[in-house]
């Protein structure tokens, strides 16, 4: 999964790829995200854990992590958007999100409460305690995990899916933390993504169904797309559609159908070994039969004795 994770991180850390998911997420495909606006931020997540004679650090570093400026009705938003690559099922996911968040929102807490200490601005009371003034604002963060999976996701989407059940009476005072997620086989409309990630996607979702990847190299929109975009999707699927080495764009239609040449083909081969193995055993069996040796069945049919014996041991086993 190593060069998956680093090819997955690498198509999603461009600015045109990271805000095309936001915007297909948050505003239906609307282009409300501009790259221009994106500022890459360090993924590391610290917390400082008080201990009775030390401080313990607890870090975690997730994909990736931007900040971002949203326009609305001529008003301006900060966000810190958070992009997590799975390319399996992740059946403890809210929680491990919820500590990238927390985590974030102690640093921007600490951030504040250090520039209160180095100016002097704060003399007294609970402000000086907590290092944190009634004026002071968090930005909101949203991490957004993306599936690259054929799979149906079948794990929890919330904390509270992770709890035995518990009387409502009592479940109405546990604090929930949801999950953001695309999956592949969970969109109904590709068109809304503006980049060819959007073909990623849809390639993911049908992937492993004969028929729709029939249909697939016939798709129109896949006459052009970017290489990057057919690598990500060769890696995350173990397909083998070949890329022109310097070409940035390329025909999927036709890598497609030279693909699933290839697979029929191998489907040939393999059905005609599996036949030539059949009639050899076949023929073992009625030479043993006769009483003749393993050698003198190895000479007759022309085969290696070590193969011989290893047919015949498995005619004593059936």
């Amino acid at each position: 999964m190593g060069k998956q994770n680093t090819i997955t991180k690498d198509y999603m850390s461009v600015p045109e790829h990271f805000a095309d998911c936001f915007n297909y997420y948050l505003f239906d495909g609307e282009q409300i995200i501009k790259p221009a606006n994106l500022k890459p931020l360090d993924p590391t997540e610290l917390a400082i854990i008080p201990e009775d004679s030390t401080d313990e650090t607890v870090e975690k570093i997730r994909d990736l992590l931007k900040q971002c400026i949203v326009m609305q009705d001529n008003k301006a938003t900060y966000l810190l958007l958070g992009i997590e690559n799975q390319s399996d099922i992740h059946y403890a996911l809210p929680v491990k999100n919820m500590n990238y968040d927390a985590l974030n929102y102690g640093r921007q807490v600490s951030d504040i409460a250090k520039e209160h200490r180095k100016n002097r601005d704060i003399k007294d009371g609970g402000e000086f305690l907590s290092g944190f003034t009634k004026e002071d604002k968090l930005k909101p963060i949203i991490t957004l995990t993306i599936y690259f999976g054929a799979e149906v996701w079948d794990a929890p989407r919330s904390l509270k899916e992770m709890f035995e059940e518990i009387d409502e009476s009592i479940m109405k005072f546990v604090e929930d933390y949801k999950v953001h997620l695309i999956v592949p086989n969970e969109i109904q409309d590709f068109d809304k993504f503006a980049t060819d990630f959007g073909k990623v996607m849809k390639y993911i979702a049908v992937s492993k169904d004969k028929v729709a990847l029939e249909e697939l190299q016939n798709d129109e929109e896949f006459r052009s797309v970017d290489a990057d975009s057919v690598r990500l999707l060769n890696a995350c699927t173990n397909s083998n559609i070949s890329i022109k080495e310097g070409d940035d764009k390329m025909d999927m239609c036709t890598g497609l159908k030279e693909l699933l040449e290839d697979k029929r083909e191998e489907g040939r081969e393999e059905g005609i070994g599996l036949g030539e193995n059949k009639k050899l055993k076949q023929q073992v069996e009625k030479k043993v039969k006769k009483g003749y040796s393993v050698e003198q069945i190895a000479d007759m049919l022309e085969e290696d004795v070590d193969v011989i014996s290893r047919i015949i041991k498995e005619i004593e086993h059936q």
